[in-house]
Order: structure tokens, then C-alpha cells, then sequence
């Protein structure tokens, strides 16, 4: 979940075009068994068959329909656990394009689908319009309200450090949450105790910014 040094994807060129390789039985991808410990809030799962099997069923779904785009897959190695995608070119989020995330991640609820590791680098717009999802391998089927809750849980978190200043913060924040428009039962489940090992990790000022928000949700 948290942004490191390593990762299991690198970017390949071939025919002039470039591609990205995914191999999930890496030793990158030992961060999870340690992140599926501490934050047993939400499923996570660390067997890398498990990783691939998560991102393959949610990049292969053919429902996503307004905002949300997915990259198109190359190749699959179901033996090696790697699959070779198309690379997607865009955008990094920023306070610019705020409501396109906040709008593709009420698309991916919508549909039925949680994520889990919302980190902002696992997301690109494309055309100033599309969401792009570009990691989606701790997703699952799931209208459960916590875990939809525990999505904008981990986002702001990333949000929060990205955005120091706390009145930016919070003019960012509000044009989120005015785009995504959470129900009472979500806004509860954002502040339940349950998440105060993720909620530890937030600058204080911004955890107030959030909590002043989101009443106007109840």
C-alpha cells in the first residue's frame, strides 16, 4: 500500500510501443504479508496467485462504462503469474482533476468493486475526463460499506501528505467529497474505530479538516 523504492512491474518497449510486465511471485511483493498483518481491516492477501487472480478479474471486466478505463492486457502467463498490459499515458492526480477520481471511484463502488490500496500513483487521467486504474491487485467484488469507506480512508491518507497545506487541503477535499457525495453509512464507517491504526498515520490538522467535512454527510 505504501509507495517504496522497488516494484513488481517494469516498463518493456517492443515494436516501438511500450508495455508494462507484472510478476507477482517477486520478492517486491513481500511488502503485502506485512501490510495484511498490521492492517487487517480489510482483506488483503499476499499469496501472489491470489494478487494476480485480483487484478486480472478486475482489469478484464467489461462493466466499467463512464469514467473508469482499465488497461488492455497483452499477454498472461498464469504459470509464471505475469501478465504484460498496454502502458497508459496520462496525468498524475492532482488538485486539478480532484472530480475525476472522486467521480471514477463512485463508479468502481457503484459497480461493485472495492480497492483497497488507493494510493494516488495507482491511478492516471487520461483526456482530462477518464479515470485510469493502473494497480488494482488487492480489488475484489464487494458492496460491503466499510471497505468503500476504508477506500476513501486510505486515499485522503495519500491526499493528506501530498497536500500540506491545510487550507488547500481542505478546498481539495470538499470538491471530492461534493463529486463522490458519500451516504451517512459510509461517513460513519470512515470514523469507526475499527481504522485507528490507518487514521494514527494522518496529520491531525487534516484528520479535523476530514472529520468537519464529512458531518455535513450524516
Amino acid at each position: 500500500m505504501f509507495k517504496n523504492s522497488y516494484s513488481q512491474s517494469r516498463i518493456i518497449k517492443k515494436d516501438n510501443k511500450l508495455y508494462v510486465q507484472k510478476c507477482y511471485m517477486t520478492i517486491f511483493g513481500i511488502k503485502w504479508y506485512f501490510i495484511s498483518t498490521f492492517f487487517w481491516n480489510y482483506p488483503y492477501v499476499a499469496d501472489p496467485k491470489e494478487r494476480f487472480v485480483r487484478e486480472l478479474d478486475f482489469f478484464l471486466d467489461n462493466t466499467w462504462k463512464d469514467t473508469v478505463i482499465v488497461p488492455k492486457l497483452i499477454d498472461i502467463d498464469a504459470k509464471e503469474l505475469c501478465i504484460t498490459r498496454e502502458f497508459i499515458e496520462g496525468d498524475e492526480i492532482n488538485e486539478e482533476n480532484i472530480e475525476i477520481i472522486a467521480k471514477g471511484l463512485r463508479e468502481i463502488h457503484e459497480v461493485g468493486y472495492v480497492l483497497g490500496d488507493t494510493k494516488i500513483s495507482n491511478f492516471v487521467i487520461v483526456n482530462r475526463s477518464k479515470l485510469a486504474v493502473i494497480d488494482a491487485e488487492q480489488s475484489f467484488k464487494s458492496n460491503n460499506v466499510y471497505y468503500r469507506a476504508w477506500d476513501l480512508v486510505v486515499f485522503f491518507l495519500f491526499l493528506s501528505y501530498k497536500i500540506v497545506n491545510i487550507n488547500h487541503f481542505q478546498e481539495v477535499a470538499k470538491r471530492f467529497l461534493d463529486e463522490y457525495m458519500p451516504d451517512k453509512n459510509i461517513t460513519r464507517e470512515f470514523f469507526d474505530i475499527k481504522n485507528i491504526n490507518l487514521m494514527g498515520l494522518y496529520p491531525p490538522t487534516h484528520l479535523y479538516i476530514l472529520k468537519n467535512l464529512m458531518s455535513n454527510f450524516y
